[in-house]
């Protein structure tokens, strides 16, 4: 067995590609329990409801554990590029999409778009009506934005103070005051409250990095903290950070940490990255966000909730079809648009190199 025992490029690869697929299965769930009024939820439903925090803190403290504070306004520039475009790319392709669609069924042109549209700028996670009009849902593309608030603000702090303990002092305030915001104004707009709670996952992960944690031995007192800080979270807390739940406040956010750091730490104990098994999520991985932001884009173009076929007498069966089904689709979408980038660059300088 040769599994991972420094840190090495692309360590994190396996282990982002399965919360991807984790993601993807989670809204599948969701999807299909709301479209069949589901009241009784099985093992299987608990079990991927109750981790769907714990995922995405994992994410945030891989992001977390190659954190580097920008220096100057390039570095800000740069930040935006790799978070926020992407989010504003899948927009835009989104648009001239749904007005083709909606011309095929007969539907008004722009149907729908001003919606989306509406929840995206307002950075709204919550189906709602706003301005006289029904506002979307911005989706998973909340996670990027709350990412790059995370970002900034991390940077900000380690501009301001210099000594770990300040340093943690001020991460703490951010994560307190996510979690008080998550509390009390659960619908804020922009996700702030969401790139507050992401400042602790954020540091986290540095902490990781900077102290060695990830590979450090833990003694067995210190694991059974991690399993039952994060095992008190999956019996009696519930964390969904994209629409600002956190039913124990700072004891669910504080158990999601504890649960997301166990999982890391057990995957680097057992994954062997020479097992040819993994390469589909060693892909998946090395993609993540452009699966994820491909992902938000057909959830964009197609309300699956008002799908008929997802209504079942055997909810939890069409829950795993529809799964099979959406990640194919992504999959292909996905080389359509490298394909397109491709093609792009292309035009663009006569070279077929895209980097």
């Amino acid at each position: 067995m040769s599994r991972i025992t420094r840190n090495t490029i692309g360590m994190f690869d396996c282990l982002k590609g399965a919360v991807v697929l984790f993601v993807i299965l989670s809204h599948c769930f969701i999807e299909v329990w709301t479209v069949n009024r589901c009241t009784d939820y099985t093992l299987v439903w608990r079990c991927v409801h109750s981790m769907s925090g714990m995922a995405m803190g994992i994410f945030f403290i891989i992001s977390g554990y190659g954190f580097r504070p920008v220096k100057n306004l390039r570095g800000v520039r740069m930040q935006a590029r790799l978070l926020l475009r992407p989010v504003l790319t899948a927009y835009l392709c989104f648009t001239p999409a749904m007005m083709l669609g909606n011309l095929l069924t007969g539907e008004p042109v722009l149907s729908g778009i001003a919606e989306r549209w509406t929840g995206f700028l307002l950075g709204h996670m919550r189906r709602t009506e706003m301005f006289g009009m029904e506002t979307e849902t911005l989706g998973v593309f909340w996670y990027f934005i709350a990412l790059f608030i995370g970002w900034m603000l991390l940077t900000l702090i380690f501009r301001i103070a210099e000594k770990e303990a300040f340093r943690g002092a001020a991460v703490a305030v951010c994560t307190a005051a996510g979690c008080l915001l998550a509390r009390f104004l659960p619908e804020l707009w922009f996700c702030i409250a969401q790139g507050l709670l992401s400042v602790g996952f954020l540091y986290t992960g540095y902490l990781l990095k900077k102290k060695g944690l990830a590979f450090a031995k833990i003694p067995v007192w210190g694991y059974v903290l991690l399993v039952g800080a994060a095992a008190s979270v999956l019996a009696f807390g519930y964390v969904n950070l994209g629409v600002n739940e956190l039913r124990l406040g700072l004891l669910d956010y504080g158990g999601t940490v504890c649960g997301s750091v166990l999982l890391i730490r057990l995957y680097l104990r057992f994954f062997d990255p020479e097992r040819k098994v993994y390469a589909p999520l060693m892909f998946l991985g090395r993609n993540s966000s452009m699966f994820i932001c491909i992902h938000g884009f057909e959830a964009l173009l197609i309300l699956w909730r008002s799908c008929p076929y997802l209504i079942s007498g055997h909810v939890q069966l069409t829950a795993f079809a529809f799964f099979a089904f959406r990640l194919g689709l992504i999959t292909v979408l996905y080389y359509i648009a490298m394909y397109s980038r491709m093609l792009w660059h292309r035009m663009r300088t006569g070279r077929d190199d895209v980097s």
